[in-house]
């Protein structure tokens, strides 16, 4: 369960994504927000992974080897979803209108099959 419907202030959660969910798939798993929202959330996270890791490359911040493997493992979960919504985004792009019309007629979501036909 996430805390994004009880809040339902999208400003307050983009601050801190890994507040308010556990892993980023969760982020693409949440009903309760548009594509454009997920996208944002997952740049704001891999934003702030990448803010922790140049801390800690100028000595900024405390030197521990555990808090900097679960950024990296973090880092790779972020882009990963990043990579699937993308992926659901090009899925999500408007049918042609050939394509709506073969949706109807089929009642499915069946690609068109075009046979050489010789006679």
């Amino acid at each position: 369960m996430t805390l994004i419907t009880e809040t339902n202030d999208f400003d307050l959660v983009k601050q801190d994504p890994a507040a308010w969910y556990h892993l980023p798939q969760a982020v693409l798993d949440d009903v309760n927000l548009t594509m454009a929202e997920k996208h944002a959330l997952l740049e704001e996270w891999a934003h702030d992974i990448t803010d922790r890791s140049a801390a800690t490359d100028e000595g900024m911040a405390p030197d521990d080897p555990a808090l900097i493997d679960h950024d990296m493992r973090m880092h790779a979960k972020v882009v990963a979803a990043q990579a699937a919504l993308a992926a659901m985004t090009d899925a999500a792009e408007p049918l042609s209108l050939a394509a709506r019309i073969w949706r109807r007629i089929t009642g499915g979501n069946q690609p068109a099959v075009l046979e050489n036909v010789t006679e």
